[in-house]
């Protein structure tokens, strides 16, 4: 069984230029380093079975990242080493998840097929880190908000769960979802890992 494990980055620095959610050289800002440092306080126990990192390439994802290392004990200076950049940990249409959405029941039933296609794209970015690594590890990753989101409703979705999109909350800065996977790289199962 493979976990990868992954949280939605802390909160960045609004740099004034738009969609700063997305913007990619947004940093964190201290108040979100010290979320992912608790965070990965909170999660210890999971998170000290971490063979292998990933992140999507953005800073603030990146920095999210190496805030929960360094929590955990782990050296960030050769991190070319111990983690993988992954680009399908976000989204390169930002865009089309603004607006005032509540669950990702709201947003998917007015925009049913990029949802989807979000899902499927992320949900594969995921399982790509599970193949990647050897059988019984697992991975600390961070991503970004809808692409987690839509992630966790289709992963949901594949087991069966046929209100995956309904009434589901976004995930808030800070939380993530454990995506376990068997030794085929099959998803066998999602776990919320909620603050609250």
């Amino acid at each position: 069984m493979k976990q990868v494990i992954v949280f939605r980055h802390g909160k960045q620095e609004d740099l004034g230029i738009g969609y700063t959610s997305w913007g990619i050289h947004a940093p964190l800002t201290e108040q979100g380093r010290k979320l992912m440092q608790d965070v990965a306080r909170r999660h210890e126990d999971l998170l000290k079975k971490c063979d292998y990192f990933a992140t999507s390439p953005l800073i603030r994802a990146q920095q999210s990242l190496f805030a929960m290392m360094e929590t955990l004990g782990h050296q960030v200076k050769d991190c070319d080493e111990r983690v993988m950049f992954v680009s399908g940990l976000w989204t390169p249409d930002p865009a089309n998840w603004s607006g005032n959405y509540s669950t990702m029941d709201e947003i998917w039933r007015q925009k049913q097929k990029f949802v989807e296609a979000e899902g499927y794209r992320a949900l594969k970015a995921i399982r790509g880190i599970a193949i990647s690594i050897i059988a019984e590890n697992h991975v600390l990753c961070t991503s970004h908000g809808g692409p987690l989101d839509a992630a966790l409703a289709t992963a949901k979705s594949r087991l069966g769960n046929k209100k995956a999109f309904s009434k589901m909350q976004d995930l808030q800065k800070g939380e993530g979802v454990i995506f376990i996977f068997d030794d085929d790289n099959k998803l066998i199962g999602v776990e919320e890992l909620r603050l609250s």
